[in-house]
């Protein structure tokens, strides 16, 4: 019984290895390896600094979303400024 389990065995790990000897000569094993390689490029050169980590489109739709929120804090905080100055009888540049 020991002796057919062995054998069932061996048939297993023989047909795995077939199966993954197949998928590394297959097309998709190439394609996936290509990705890989690009990916990992792209890491190193973006943790390196060799590469920027946003696209130039990307930045400037950040700086926009971000400048119109600062914009329109400063704009408050300046009002909330003279409001208060104005409230003593004085200018923000008291």
């Amino acid at each position: 019984m020991n002796l057919e389990l062995a054998k069932e065995q061996l048939a297993g790990l023989r047909r795995g290895q077939a199966e993954e000897a197949d998928f590394a000569a297959s097309p998709l094993a190439q394609v996936q390896r290509q990705l890989e390689e690009k990916a990992s490029r792209n890491l190193l050169a973006r943790l390196t600094g060799q590469a920027p980590v946003l696209s130039p489109e990307e930045e400037a739709r950040l700086n926009t979303i971000y400048g119109t929120a600062q914009r329109r804090g400063e704009e408050s905080l300046t009002r909330f400024g003279e409001e208060t100055a104005a409230a003593r009888g004085m200018r923000v540049t008291d």
